[in-house]
């Protein structure tokens, strides 16, 4: 872990915040990238090559709804609106055939959604242009 993400990880108000730390240098560099959602502490990584490119906040679903597992982006969709709740979903990277995906959205880093990941646009637009349909995102508690 490089030491500035290292030192932002150990603030005492990492548990609350909803900053996203980035490394610019680490996002453009070349190599594997994944995604890894951490439900308990309602935070996400972006990997690459194993370091921490980006930590942001997020929100995922109430009562579970979001699953545990190992996912790849299935598809992307800039202008997306669900089907089901009539509501839009920018940036959209969908994760499963029935509806849960990252996208944009209201972030307090507690689960209020109906499933679905959402991230700040300041994560969010970034990763959407950085990772290609495929990549993998591992969703833990």
């Amino acid at each position: 872990m490089p030491a500035e993400h290292g030192r932002f990880r150990c603030s005492a108000s990492y548990p609350r915040t909803h900053r996203t730390w980035k490394d610019d240098k680490l996002m453009k560099s070349k190599g594997e990238r994944r995604v890894h959602i951490h439900l308990s502490t309602q935070r996400g990584e972006l990997l690459v090559n194993g370091q921490v490119a980006m930590d942001f906040p997020v929100s995922t679903g109430k009562q579970n709804s979001t699953p545990e597992g190992t996912y790849h982006i299935l598809e992307k969709d800039p202008h997306h609106r669900s089907n089901l709740y009539h509501v839009a979903m920018p940036y959209f990277m969908r994760l499963t055939y029935d509806g849960i995906g990252l996208h944009v959205g209201d972030v307090y880093r507690t689960p209020v959604s109906h499933g679905c990941i959402r991230m700040t646009r300041e994560a969010c637009v970034p990763l959407y242009h950085l990772l290609p349909v495929g990549t993998e995102v591992v969703i833990t508690y």
